[in-house]
């Protein structure tokens, strides 16, 4: 699991409204929002490498 259960439910949150206000993230961009939320963390938690290769 790439995020903590914490940080899954403030994407989730985030995309919701956003999606809410009428303006939806597309999928292809939602790793990404994953990567910076996950490099906002202490660090001694930080994730070693992005989710996904380009």
């Amino acid at each position: 699991q790439y995020l903590t259960p914490k940080e899954e439910k403030a994407l989730t949150n985030f995309l919701l409204l956003i999606s809410y206000l009428g303006r939806p993230v597309r999928v292809k961009y939602i790793p990404s929002l994953a990567f910076s939320l996950a490099g906002r963390r202490s660090t001694t938690n930080k994730p070693l490498k992005p989710l996904y290769e380009n």
